[in-house]
């Protein structure tokens, strides 16, 4: 006879059939299965073949691993994840900036001016207002 204890894949089908705000008639109702063989399932009372997982699952629109408690997936996630970062890192690492000119050691640069009220904060540079000259020509 089937354990009666609540990690079982018929309590995780439960618990995702509620989590999705269905009874079992409405996810019955989605399932090629019959209401009396879901409630014995997430009674524990049968066991869940893997086809009926699969179809609760699609029901449920949610991954067929979530029912089935395949440990570690976050984890599987997390580590492969950890692999495509790795070699960003290492990159990032050996890429050199130089250093910073407006930094000295030992300094922080938090005393740098903001702008202020006569200075504009955007528009064309000073210089631009100014004719430009060129060697070798004479203003007339």
């Amino acid at each position: 006879m089937p354990s009666r204890d609540d990690d079982h894949t018929g309590a995780r089908i439960r618990e995702q059939r509620r989590l999705a705000r269905l009874t079992q008639r409405q996810l019955a109702e989605r399932l090629p299965y019959s209401y009396s063989y879901l409630n014995q399932v997430e009674c524990g009372a049968r066991p869940a073949t893997a086809a009926f997982v699969a179809a609760c699952a699609r029901a449920l629109t949610i991954d067929v691993t979530v029912l089935t408690g395949q440990p570690y997936v976050t984890e599987l996630q997390r580590d492969r994840l950890a692999e495509l970062v790795r070699p960003i890192r290492e990159s990032l690492d050996l890429y050199d900036l130089g250093p910073d000119p407006e930094l000295t050691p030992g300094r922080r640069n938090n005393s740098s001016p903001g702008p202020t009220a006569s200075a504009p904060r955007c528009g064309p540079p000073a210089c631009a207002a100014r004719p430009a000259t060129f060697q070798g020509s004479s203003p007339s």
